[in-house]
């Protein structure tokens, strides 16, 4: 065994250009595999911690239920004596207008006692005044803070409160944690509670209250909190950490992105391991003249491409813990505002893809070596090259069962289930792949039949041999495979870009969210601003539907006003008599026509929903479903890429749903700098919660973060890429010492260097043509199915073939072909016949 290792070691060291593509392969299928399955969780870790942070050691937050009139309550109003509280932090907090360099912001103040806040790690100062306290004009920042402001101990904040202006001192400055994880748009102050209950004009009034209990029977304990306090909203803090993070996108592009640099580099790998084999099969045959059975030869190959497996899985386990701090820090969008990357190392993501890394190019070559070893002896021993492209019926039947079966899943995934639609996108896949060389054959059949006339031998001879050459056919397959996995990805980023760009209509210019009031209450003043022209009021909620036997959650906007409405949006678009209907049916209901199809909806339907909370949970203890009726059908393409929102009666909407996301869109005049009016709006309600953004900016933030995304797809593709070029490079070389043998034979009966060379840019143009026939029809049916898994993810937008994208791909093949071809041309030139012939 060891004398076998050592031979396998120096055919690795031999063949240096094939040893680094195959390893190049593994590492980055390892490297990519781990780094897709550490980042997402690092990610949630990151946000997770964020949110926790903000709430020190607490893992239950205690406020007023949100239907209660007022927010404030005293120590005593809240009972806690069944439960083990090993920490309690009582706050008080409020928002006011604050005035830093002649700069008007918004400013979060929490007052709390200071002991009690830092043995629950809510704050940690890391610089304070001699005997700091807060009093009644101290307070303490960030290092944030005290960074963007340039402030430093004893410096004076202003900060207007209930139409009163208040001096704070800077007493100390703590690190950017806890209770100031929140200073995204915001700065924080830490006060004295006494100093905000003065300025609310209360004594002893909190508005939160954070407990530390032990974590066993949690939920319990929660519970029972619960059923003792029904005027308390109680939750878990890790509970709140959903915010702003949508994992299963990302884990979903993730997965994508691994599926395909893993499809290609085992193309690579299956492509490359029959020459590996075909060179080691005198050494094969040496061994079976001996008397070693095929079982022991095919475990003695399997160990070659175990080690080739080690080498690269180490390595890419290498890369990928080296890499994968940058790239979560790349996908991290807080870390602008301080939020450190959290990065773990798990033994488990390392185990998984160092065990992937190290069999998968075993499991990938194991049907060659099989194969290989099937060959008689004799065969073996004289190495007796075998060129001809053989085509299996079985392989083409299974083909068959698998393009059938792709359309079959296709057209009963009715309901868009994302399992379906991802079973439906591999079995096409699949199905392609095994039917490569049919296609190759039909093609070369038709063109072979367009110039049957011709007297040109060479042409007709390089056409055919496309289709009955085995090497020139692998090449067509491998580079066919590449085109079809990069248009999956030019086909999603394009139609994401397309939506965002095109699809999404202008309806509003600002948009205020984060609302303390119902939008109601804002419409005078808003409308006192300069600039503004029209107002929308958007009352909007949770609820879980329930139509016949499925479930989901739609988003629920209640709709005063249906022609003003229809008016202030042209991105919904109303079908039939929708509108009518609607303000004559209370309890009436309009669903985009998507969803109706999806779950064979027709107006006049009843649906059922329970009204969920803000946090997703059922409003109102007994759970009863409402029923509603289906008065029209709508295209809400702008409105939400999911289309999963619905419209109903305003005063339906307040009798039975919580409007805790509601909203305010706004248009401006024209001739008015939509900035200036954002800025207006912010100045009028600097003292309030409430989130002021422009229409730009909000496109500008969706379109960022797909676009990280998919630079991080991108770059993992353009990996799969390198490694596919590198392959099908190594591919067209190695074809010509295969054919060596034929070229000289051809030279030596029939042909000259001239024709052969003619022979093989014939060659070369039908490969490119086979390529752009199949890769544009491949594509063309992927993307098709295609569409229905990414509707089943959440992007119901239209998603259509990228012909610039495949244009500029069968561009770079043709002049991949053509510098390969060329330089087999050079070694055609200098071929020297008796040399290669010398043993026929």
């Amino acid at each position: 065994m060891q004398s076998i290792v050592k031979h396998i070691i120096r055919n690795l060291i031999e063949k240096k250009l094939r040893t680094a593509i195959v390893l190049l392969a593994i590492l980055l299928s390892t490297a990519v595999l781990f780094i897709g399955l550490s980042v997402n969780q690092i990610l949630n870790d990151t946000y997770t911690t964020m949110v926790q942070g903000s709430y020190g050691n607490a893992n239950i937050v205690v406020t007023k239920a949100s239907d209660d009139r007022s927010p404030f309550y005293q120590v005593a109003d809240l009972d806690i004596s069944d439960v083990g509280v090993e920490q309690r932090v009582d706050m008080i907090n409020a928002t006011g207008k604050g005035e830093l360099n002649s700069e008007n912001l918004q400013v979060s103040m929490t007052g709390m006692d200071l002991n009690e806040a830092s043995t629950m790690e809510l704050v940690k100062p890391i610089n304070k005044v001699k005997d700091f306290k807060l009093n009644h004009n101290t307070a303490m920042i960030s290092q944030k803070t005290a960074s963007d402001f340039h402030l430093s101990l004893g410096d004076t904040i202003k900060v207007s409160l209930q139409d009163k202006t208040y001096k704070y001192t800077v007493g100390a400055i703590s690190e950017t944690n806890g209770v100031f994880y929140s200073e995204i748009d915001t700065i924080q102050l830490v006060v004295s509670k006494s100093q905000l209950n003065k300025v609310f004009g209360k004594e002893d009034r909190l508005s939160s209250t954070l407990l530390q209990i032990s974590d066993e029977d949690l939920d319990k304990q929660i519970s029972r909190l619960s059923d003792q306090n029904p005027a308390f909203s109680i939750q878990k803090a890790s509970s709140l950490s959903s915010a702003n993070w949508d994992d299963e996108t990302f884990m979903t592009a993730m997965i994508l992105a691994i599926v395909i640099i893993v499809l290609i580099s085992a193309y690579v790998i299956s492509s490359l391991a029959k020459i590996i084999i075909a060179e080691r099969m005198p050494v094969v045959g040496t061994f079976r003249s001996l008397g070693t059975s095929k079982r022991k030869m095919n475990g003695i190959l399997l160990l070659e491409f175990i080690l080739y497996g080690g080498i690269g899985a180490g390595l890419g386990i290498g890369l990928g813990c080296f890499l994968l701090p940058s790239i979560a820090d790349f996908f991290n969008e807080y870390k602008e505002f301080g939020v450190a990357t959290v990065v773990e190392y798990r033994i488990s993501f390392i185990t998984a893809a160092l065990v992937f890394g190290m069999f998968f190019p075993a499991f990938v070559s194991m049907l060659p070596i099989l194969k290989a070893n099937r060959k008689p002896l004799k065969a073996i021993i004289l190495n007796t090259p075998d060129t001809v492209q053989k085509r299996s019926i079985i392989t083409e039947i299974i083909g068959v069962f698998f393009f059938v079966g792709a359309f079959v899943v296709y057209f009963f995934n009715t309901k868009d289930s994302l399992s379906f639609g991802l079973v439906a996108l591999a079995m096409l896949f699949i199905a392609i792949v095994l039917l490569m060389q049919l296609f190759i054959n039909m093609i070369v059949k038709l063109c072979s039949t367009l110039v049957a006339g011709s007297a040109n031998g060479e042409m007709a001879l390089g056409i055919k041999s496309v289709a009955n050459n085995k090497m020139v056919a692998n090449n067509s397959s491998m580079i066919i495979v590449v085109v079809l996995l990069l248009m999956v990805v030019g086909i999603t980023s394009a139609g994401l870009d397309h939506y965002i760009s095109d699809i999404i209509k202008r309806d509003s210019d600002v948009m205020i969210g984060n609302l303390e009031k119902d939008p109601a209450a804002y419409e005078q003043e808003l409308a006192k601003v300069d600039g503004v022209s029209d107002i929308s009021k958007q009352y909007i909620g949770l609820a879980r539907y329930q139509i016949n036997r499925d479930h989901g959650e739609f988003g629920v906007v209640g709709i005063d006003n249906i022609e003003k409405f229809n008016s202030f949006y042209s991105g919904v678009v109303f079908k039939d008599d929708a509108m009518k209907k609607i303000a004559t049916l209370p309890n009436g209901v309009i669903i985009d026509q998507y969803q109706a199809g999806k779950y064979d909806v027709a107006v006049g339907d009843t649906i059922q929903f329970l009204p969920l909370t803000e946090q997703g949970k059922p409003l109102h203890k007994d759970e009863d479903y409402v029923e509603m009726v289906v008065a029209g059908l709508m295209d809400s393409a702008s409105f939400t890429s999911s289309k999963s929102s619905v419209l109903v009666n305003l005063q339906f909407f307040n009798d039975y749903f919580d409007g805790g996301h509601n909203e305010i869109a706004i248009k401006v005049d024209q001739g008015y700098d939509v900035d200036q009016v954002k800025k207006a709006i912010k100045d009028k309600y600097v003292d309030a919660t409430i989130d002021v953004h422009t229409f730009d900016e909000l496109i500008a933030s969706q379109k960022g973060t797909i676009d990280t995304l998919l630079v991080g797809i991108k770059a993992v593709i353009l990996m799969g890429l390198i490694v596919g070029l590198l392959g099908i490079t190594n591919n067209l070389t190695v074809s010509y010492r295969q054919r060596r043998k034929e070229l000289a034979v051809l030279y030596s009966v029939c042909m000259s260097k001239n024709q052969i060379v003619r022979m093989l840019f014939y060659e070369m143009v039908m490969t490119f043509i086979a390529v752009v026939v199949i890769g544009c029809a491949g594509g063309l049916l992927m993307n098709v199915v295609l569409t229905k898994f990414l509707h089943a993810i959440g992007l119901v937008i239209q998603f259509d073939f990228n012909y610039s994208l495949f244009a500029l791909l069968c561009g770079l093949v043709f002049v991949l072909l053509a510098l390969s071809t060329l330089s087999i041309v050079r070694k055609i030139v200098k071929m020297n016949v008796l040399d290669e012939l010398r043993y026929e």
